[in-house]
């Protein structure tokens, strides 16, 4: 880490913001592939195994067919919702959360709202 805070020390600005900008970059792409994969095994899981039905791809992506029907129609309404009670808890955790932060107030641009003049009225 000493290493580390030398060479900033010692460096352009120039040269700082291009290493932090790569390894920002590095970082959201690294992001969006892990995003994009979970995305894709979380489809296979619930809607290929659990639920029988097989999403279309696009003919760039190996173009293969839909179901012609779900094996097991009776899992599409467990699947979506378990999905949402997972959604709603989790969402409920981080609301849980932000409210024992405290109260924090909008920053709005403008926080009066200029009143109508004698000829609008």
């Amino acid at each position: 880490m000493a290493r580390a805070s030398r060479w900033l020390s010692g460096t352009s600005y120039l040269q700082k913001w291009l290493v932090l900008g790569v390894l920002i970059g590095t970082m959201a792409g690294v992001g969006a592939i892990v995003f994009y994969e979970a995305l894709l095994a979380c489809t296979h899981f619930f809607l290929g195994v659990l639920a029988g039905y097989h999403v279309p791809t696009p003919a760039g992506e190996g173009g293969h067919a839909a179901s012609a029907s779900f094996s097991r129609p009776w899992a599409l309404p467990l699947v979506v919702g378990l999905e949402r009670c997972w959604a709603g808890s989790s969402s409920f955790g981080s609301l849980r959360r932000l409210k024992a932060m405290g109260p924090t107030r909008p920053s709005l641009p403008c926080t009066t709202i200029p009143e109508a003049s004698a000829s609008e009225q």
